[in-house]
């Protein structure tokens, strides 16, 4: 980096300040090692505030070289000379410059600590620069209280000596009595200078409420109000931009072909052609029309869908609990959180109780995550794991909490995302670059064909007359607007419109809604889908999928919450007979499965109910209650069906003991299942049902269920087999719980039932009651005084099951994974899960293969690599986990980075900037949230990963298609070029008029090439490479193919011209006026026009395939053979019905002159035929090479 690039860090003010700066900073970036900074003098260096942006860059460099010049041992350390001058300026800009503090204050606590390593300057060798370490430490920690709890954690030796101490250097003292104090801006009263919004998971509680100068009783008072309102501003996130019709219009207008077009009618109008012009006109209108109703019809479906933010929120403020508008809050407020509650500012929890919150919205899992209060001091942490933290726009599954805002909205998770969504993305599509290059392309050659052509035909009428008149000069400039027509394909522009808005509608009748026309060539495009998991790949409904009772694994079938599917059982996979509703539920289960059921059914507070108007199931509740319920009514033995069970009490689940217990009570008859129980033990009703974590429930069970219902004592064996059985479901991805009971006396029972009356009453007291545990075991009875009676009965429980729960792949995502890695095209999954869950659902899918989990890559492995290194890895990942938003965004980034095409599905707001920003943003419309809808140029109703491979078809018949009729109009009027060019350079009348081209242009190129843009799609079309994004519209040997195709109709229909000029009724008798006369030259124009309108037209069939088209399938196009039956017929009409043959130059033709164009249509075939033969032998050749990465290579 030179001189001027690092000063630039700096306002320097002075020749001495730059001169002393030039010192440090060469000596970080070439390393001499000679930095002499005189700390005493250093206000002598520094005059001036640095601006923000130099503020963060010196921090930046300052922290980097404060650490890196720093090898810790354990006794003492190795710093450089440039770390120790670099700890010195560090401490004098903390001083001296108000930006520069914050700056500070916006970098995380944790990184910030780590990288400085000041213990290694604490244990220096020399006292003074000790002494230093010290006092930057304390400095720190008064200027930024948030870092005292990461000092006194991680540096506890970093304490400044006290003045006077007998152990403290005299030279250090000495240093720091002469450091100059504090300036006043940097101690600034809490009541003047507020703490910058951010992340506070690793701050304490206590420190936080100092920092937000707060009161966790009682809250904010009014007085502190107006100054964080006037510092923060509304909490509330942006909305998005209002889609203005007129940039819409003006977006259409623009384009380059449209404006060409624009340009040729206006000169059309000048030379007074003006049925010419006004045709050019409408087909402007046509297309510009299309596509801003298909854009317009889009924005307007969506302008309902703009409401994010959370409406109201319950603070406490001085002292008392109210409701307010969230846009309110502001940081330090204390807000109440209940279940169901949507959370309205990212908030640091001081109380968590029961507290499980739903962030699918960020992080796009739908499992909810269990909240606590203490600090995390784990650097770089991902949303999901910021456990003390709850986040805007958030839901609260159950439980209850409290928390500090300490950030609103901007300055929020989610407001971040919404901003960046705020930016504009220009981006063209690859098709839309194609076309725009061919455009110019067009306009250049037909600018040279004007002025090569009319040049031509200037000198050829100068010789033969001798001179040039005013009339001679216009019918030049026509000639030459005539060739500029035939150039440029009027009807290219509508046509490709109309083409793609035809694929809108049959991908909208797909599940597909197409906001913006290009992206359905672009997905067609596609060579790498990025997939969110959770809900696209996935059902996104956790789903009991196989559980262990007994020694036998039960499996059940289905997904969602639909309670449908057979249950079997291994070994054979036989059907468990389940209930048909005569007898009595689970009578006819296994007496393990049926304990394990009866858990999954009683211990458990969700619901599940089919909706009476709309015909589907609705569930309350947790997630993971409501996948056990669901299997509960698989197996018929849903608490209605149970019946008579009467609820005792109840040990909610909290993060700390990982389980949950409740107590029912049988009636009196037994209830309808019967409970395997030990000796003595036959008359008891009431029973102790628990679920939880494998190794909580364990911690309370000493015996288990054997495989015929009895029960034995479960020993270290058996649990050792148990954590086997566990762990082998975790590597399927699973969340593995365990289910116990137990059987509780009558003596018991009615204590409980006491207790729980007078609990209810209000006259319980906790410290009376002693409850015996007498159940029968290895472990015999015992004594508990318990602050809960219910924890009595947390022990000698009968370990019943383990049940694995995921959330399943799609039924048909497996197929649709296989379609595309057929197709060519990569599918990567991305999501906020476990990596050993990703990593099953990947291989389940057959992303990856079982030997590949060296193919999942962390989101914190992100965090370390660039774009650029990212996108450099071979292989490159085909799974992401623990990802956050930023990684997604930069996982988009480094694809295209390889020049990869790419599709980015989702539907939470974390997905939205990624979406942003790839070649085609797709969202779930069930699902996905405004935002990400907002974000995306389609949208599958559905939310079914299927619907993208059928996407994929339509979008490459759609290329295909548009690329059909582009080759078959650049044929066309590439043979009009030909035509007259010949004609121009041999000095023979001009074969067309202006009016003739046009003609042409509207009966043989607009019909034919619509009825092609409907072309059905090939059979083998999924069976191909993707196209390679780096050709153009055409490749080598279709390029040669399209001159070769014009080449043919033009020789054809100039032979046919000159035999009708020179050759035919022609003998030495006829006189020389005769041969030149006007009947004579109007009879041949208008066979050589009839005869190549009827190639062109002819060749429409031909232009379907690469191969022959003698084909049992030619006619299955019914538009193109409509198309051609329409097109004859207006040519016919035009060359017979008097007055419209005049306007049109033309005369009426022989049965011999039809016999003749006839013959052309033939000769035609044959070139075509021969020339595609030959296309395909040499095309067999091509795709044999093993290079052959894309089918355009052919």
């Amino acid at each position: 980096m030179d001189s001027l690039t690092t000063l630039a860090y700096l306002k320097p003010t002075t020749s001495e300040k730059l001169q002393r700066l030039r010192i440090f900073y060469q000596d970080v970036y070439i390393g001499k090692n000679e930095a002499t900074v005189n700390v005493q003098n250093i206000d002598n260096i520094v005059g001036d505030t640095l601006t923000p942006k130099t503020a963060r860059r010196l921090l930046a460099l300052l922290v980097s070289v404060v650490g890196d010049g720093a090898e810790s041992t354990n006794v003492r350390a190795k710093l450089t000379a440039v770390a120790k001058t670099a700890l010195e300026l560090l401490v004098f800009f903390i001083h001296n410059d108000e930006e520069f503090r914050l700056a500070v204050e916006k970098w995380e606590a944790s990184n910030l600590i780590r990288e400085l390593k000041l213990s290694a300057h604490a244990r220096d060798d020399d006292p003074a620069h000790r002494a230093l370490a010290r006092q930057a430490a304390q400095q720190l920690v008064d200027t930024f209280p948030k870092l005292a709890s990461w000092i006194d954690v991680d540096h506890g030796d970093l304490a400044p000596t006290p003045d006077g101490d007998g152990d403290a250097d005299s030279d250090a003292v000495e240093l720091r009595r002469s450091r100059p104090p504090l300036r006043q801006s940097a101690r600034v009263s809490r009541e003047e200078k507020l703490p910058p919004e951010g992340l506070y998971y690793d701050t304490d509680v206590s420190m936080l409420t100092e920092l937000f100068n707060t009161n966790l009783d009682t809250g904010l008072t009014e007085a502190a109000l107006p100054a964080r309102f006037l510092r923060y501003g509304e909490n509330k996130l942006p909305e998005p931009p209002p889609a203005s019709p007129w940039k819409m219009l003006g977006k259409q207008l623009t384009d380059f072909m449209v404006l060409t077009l624009l340009v040729v009618a206006a000169l059309s109008f000048g030379l007074q052609d003006y049925i010419e012009g006004v045709v050019l006109v409408l087909v402007v209108v046509a297309n510009v029309s299309i596509g801003f109703v298909q854009e317009f019809k889009a924005e307007r479906a969506l302008q309902a869908l703009k409401s994010l933010g959370v409406l109201t929120a319950t603070v406490l403020r001085a002292g008392v609990q109210m409701d307010i508008e969230a846009r309110l809050l502001v940081p330090g407020d204390v807000v109440l959180l209940e279940e169901g509650d949507a959370v309205p500012a990212d908030l640091r929890l001081f109380e968590a109780v029961n507290l499980d919150v739903i962030e699918a919205v960020l992080t796009g899992e739908a499992v909810p995550v269990t909240k606590s209060v203490a600090a995390i001091r784990k650097p770089g942490l991902t949303v999901g794991d910021r456990h003390n933290m709850a986040f805007m726009t958030t839901a609260v599954a159950r439980g209850r909490g409290k928390g500090i805002v300490v950030s609103t909205g901007l300055k929020t998770e989610i407001g971040q995302i919404s901003q960046a969504l705020t930016k504009p993305v220009q981006r063209k599509t690859l098709l839309q670059r194609r076309l725009d290059k061919l455009g110019k392309i067009l306009v250049a050659i037909s600018i040279i064909l004007c002025v090569f052509c009319v040049g031509i035909v200037f000198l050829w009428t100068w010789k033969q007359t001798g001179s040039i008149t005013g009339e001679d000069v216009l019918e030049i400039v026509k000639v030459g607007i005539s060739l500029a027509v035939s150039v440029i394909p009027e009807g290219l522009v509508a046509v490709t419109t109309v083409t793609m808005a035809a694929s809108v509608q049959r991908m909208a009748a797909s599940n597909a809604v197409v906001r913006e026309l290009p992206a359905v060539e672009t997905v067609g495009s596609l060579t790498t889908i990025c997939s969110d998991k959770t809900g696209t790949l996935t059902e996104g409904k956790m789903t009991a999928q196989e559980l262990f009772a007994g020694g036998r694994f039960y499996t059940f079938a289905g997904g969602g919450i639909e309670p449908t599917g057979a249950i079997t059982v291994s070994p054979d996979n036989k059907p468990v007979p389940v209930s048909d509703g005569a007898g009595s539920p689970g009578e006819s289960l296994p007496g393990p499965f049926a304990a394990a059921i009866l858990a999954c059914s009683l211990c458990n507070n969700s619901t599940i109910a089919l909706d009476a108007e709309t015909k589907r199931w609705v569930s309350t509740g947790d997630p993971t209650e409501v996948a056990l319920t669901v299997a509960a009514h698989k197996a018929k033995m849903s608490k209605a069906s149970l019946g008579g069970y009467k609820f005792i009490g109840e040990i909610p689940f909290d993060s700390d003991r990982k389980r949950m217990v409740v107590v029912v009570e049988a009636p009196e008859d037994g209830g309808k299942v019967a409970i395997p129980h030990s000796e003595g033990e036959g008359g008891y009703r009431a029973v102790v049902l628990a679920k939880g974590a494998p190794e909580a429930v364990i911690s309370i069970c000493n015996r288990r269920l054997t495989k015929k219902g009895g029960i034995k004592a479960l020993t270290d064996k058996g649990i050792e087999k148990l954590e086997q059985h566990n762990a082998s479901m975790a590597l399927k991805g699973m969340r593995v719980l365990a289910l116990a009971y137990s059987l509780l006396d009558p003596a018991r029972t009615a204590q409980l039932q006491a207790f729980e009356e007078s609990k209810r009453a209000g006259t319980a007291d906790l410290a009376d009651v002693q409850l015996s545990t007498t159940a029968a075991g290895p472990a015999g009875p015992r004594k508990k005084k318990a602050e809960n009676p219910l924890e009595a009965t947390e022990h000698d429980l009968v370990l019943v099951a383990l049940v694995g729960l995921i959330d399943p792949p799609r039924a048909a995502v497996k197929d649709a994974v296989a379609n595309c890695k057929n197709a060519g095209i990569r599918v990567c999954m991305i999501t906020g899960d476990h990596p050993r869950t990703a990593f099953a659902i990947a291989v389940q899918l057959g992303i990856i293969g079982p030997d590949d989990e060296h193919q999942v890559a962390k989101g914190y492995e992100l965090d370390s690599l660039g774009t650029g290194q990212l996108s450099g890895l071979e292989p490159f990942p085909s799974v992401f986990a623990r990802v956050s938003p930023a990684n997604k965004l930069k996982i988009v980034s480094a694809l295209q980075l390889r020049g990869e095409i790419v599709a980015m599905t989702g539907d939470g707001v974390n997905d939205a900037p990624a979406i942003k920003n790839s070649d085609v943003g797709i969202a779930m419309g069930r699902t996905a949230t405004d935002l990400t809808k907002e974000a995306a140029d389609i949208i599958l109703t559905d939310d079914n990963f299927t619907t993208i491979v059928s996407a994929v078809k339509e979008g490459r018949r759609t290329y295909d298609n548009i690329r059909k009729f582009v080759m078959y109009l650049l044929a066309c009027n590439s043979a009009e070029i030909y035509t007259m060019l010949v004609a121009s350079i041999a000095g023979l009348p001009i074969p067309f008029t202006p009016v003739m081209i046009l003609w042409a242009n509207l009966i043989a190129d607009i019909p034919p090439a619509l009825a092609l843009g409907v072309d059905p799609h090939q059979s083998d079309i999924l069976d191909r490479k993707p196209r390679n994004p780096k050709t153009g519209i055409f490749t080598r040997r279709i390029l040669f193919m399209l001159i070769f195709y014009g080449l043919s109709m033009a020789s054809i229909t100039i032979g046919l011209y000159c035999i009708a000029l020179f050759a035919e009724g022609y003998d030495d008798d006829v006189p020389e006026e005769e041969r030149h006369h006007p009947d004579r030259v109007t009879h041949a124009k208008t066979l050589a026009f009839v005869a190549l309108t009827s190639i062109q037209l002819f060749h429409s069939f031909s232009a379907r395939w690469s191969k022959t088209v003698f084909r049992r399938d030619i006619f299955n196009n019914h538009w193109l053979v409509g198309s051609y039956l329409l097109s004859m017929g207006l040519l016919v009409f035009g060359d017979y019905v008097p007055g419209l043959n005049t306007i049109l130059n033309q005369q009426p033709l022989t049965g011999v002159d039809w016999g003749k164009i006839i013959a052309c249509l033939a000769i035609h075939l044959l070139f075509v035929e021969t020339y595609k033969w030959v296309y395909r032998r040499t095309g067999r050749q091509t795709r044999k090479k093993s290079s052959l990465l894309f089918y355009d290579d052919a």
